[in-house]
């Protein structure tokens, strides 16, 4: 009896480190530094990052000329334009996000298929982890959908290119990718319902 005691009790306390070491690592998502002040609270906030660029954007009506052409099939390069440096600076921003949202994902998955950690404590990380970074992702994207972005959703391309058309949109699948793999797993829908 005192060795299957002490031994629940070992995993429990392994259990609690690795709880330790996840929620510290959850948390660094939101505390880390970057050169670029591109901070994860500044990439979780990509809809007023789109509307923004797109308002500038706007004052190029040389790239609603190209966007027209290149969804005609039209082959178009923004190169040496007037509105390519905007253009850049989006696509770092979203490679920024995609990488964010990988990791993100590797995490959960990492979390919920962890052998040491008990069910309590991977109920409380992920939880905690919705509430604090995944939902804000969401509800990013629930704006998008919204009829005042609709425009930016469906006009706002990061390049110009005459191969893949639907990766070049800044709201593209990739960006939808977490979503919908929460949304297709019943166990972690659940934290995005607790959230609304």
């Amino acid at each position: 009896m005192t060795i299957i005691l002490g031994f629940d009790q070992f995993r429990h306390l392994q259990s609690s480190n690795y709880f330790d070491y996840y929620r510290s690592a959850i948390n660094n998502f939101l505390t880390e530094e970057n050169d670029d002040n591109l901070s994860t609270i500044h990439l979780l906030d990509f809809t007023l990052y789109c509307d923004d660029k797109y308002d500038e954007l706007k004052k190029f009506p040389e790239y609603f000329t190209d966007l027209n052409d290149f969804k005609k099939g039209i082959k178009v390069s923004s190169k040496g334009k007037k509105y390519d440096e905007i253009l850049g600076n989006v696509r770092y921003f979203r490679t920024k996000l995609h990488i964010l949202l990988k990791r993100y994902s590797l995490m959960i998955d990492e979390i919920s298929q962890h052998k040491q950690l008990n069910k309590t404590h991977k109920e409380l990380l992920l939880k905690e982890f919705f509430e604090n970074q995944i939902t804000e992702y969401t509800t990013q994207l629930l704006l998008a959908d919204r009829i005042e972005l609709k425009d930016v959703k469906e006009n706002f391309y990061i390049a110009f290119s005459n191969v893949i058309k639907e990766d070049l949109a800044f709201y593209d699948s990739d960006l939808y990718e977490l979503k919908n793999k929460i949304e297709e797993n019943d166990d972690l829908k659940i934290y995005l319902n607790e959230n609304k």
